[in-house]
């Protein structure tokens, strides 16, 4: 139990985005161990075709329905995966209602822990060149994809961040 709190003094003194660059740490390191490239130098370019988005979401009902329809407005459904972490209201069942990927985990595992579970359960290491990270209330410009995507030919590039308005 002692490891427990010393993680949720972790998490309050680093806040959400050092669990966030952990994870992107920890996706680096499974591509690279796998000699896996970020981008794939026989075609450099990144399209919206190789970009899965993950949102780990907790009891996220009232604001999941928007966030989902506003960004299948900017990328296919298919593309979209939604891990539920131990949600207790309908999060899970409305993201599914709307046709997108659905992990609804049993046990919460945090934040980091969820995206950790989406990863793995959809292998997005192996059928994506970019995963984007958002969280179950963030709504993307239009302008998003079309500005950040090409930031990922370049070879020291493995993540691209927004600005929140």
């Amino acid at each position: 139990m002692e490891s427990v709190h010393y993680l949720i003094i972790l998490v309050l003194i680093g806040g959400i985005s050092v669990p966030a660059w952990a994870l992107l740490s920890l996706v680096r390191f499974m591509r690279e161990k796998r000699q896996l490239p970020l981008v794939d130098s026989s075609n450099s370019v990144v399209v919206l075709a190789d970009v899965a988005v993950l949102i780990a979401a907790y009891n996220e009902a009232a604001v999941i329905e928007e966030t989902i329809r506003r960004l299948t407005a900017l990328i296919p459904k298919e593309q979209v995966y939604v891990i539920s972490d131990a949600s207790s209201d309908k999060t899970g069942q409305l993201a599914k209602r709307l046709g997108v990927h659905v992990l609804m985990l049993r046990k919460n595992r945090g934040k980091t822990g969820a995206l950790v579970a989406g990863i793995k359960r959809f292998r997005l290491i192996h059928t994506c060149k970019v995963i984007l990270l958002l969280d179950a209330d963030t709504r993307l410009d239009k302008g998003y994809f079309p500005s950040g995507l090409p930031l990922f030919t370049q070879p020291d590039v493995v993540a691209v961040a927004g600005s929140a308005r």
